[in-house]
């Protein structure tokens, strides 16, 4: 079963992490699906966010993508968590 961060399909992207997609200093757990345009970076600096989300946690400033989780293209760390 996959998590998404919104209503796309888990076919239309591609398992691994899509073009031009900035990661810093995050972690991503196997078979995510990472989309185009995408920006993991904590750049807000937030200590740690909600434990329960199904994407993305923030645990001592680092996010980390959790296993099998699928972002579509051109979503920002901010609005993965909402």
């Amino acid at each position: 079963e996959s998590r998404t961060g919104d209503s796309s399909s888990v076919n239309s992207i591609p398992l691994g992490i899509g073009d031009s997609t900035i990661i810093e200093g995050a972690i991503s757990d196997k078979d995510c699906r990472i989309g185009s345009n995408v920006v993991i970076s904590n750049t807000l600096g937030i200590e740690d966010s909600r434990q329960d989300h199904k994407v993305c946690v923030i645990r001592d400033r680092i996010p980390v993508i959790i296993k099998d989780s699928v972002i579509s293209d051109g979503q920002n760390l901010a609005q993965i968590l909402g």
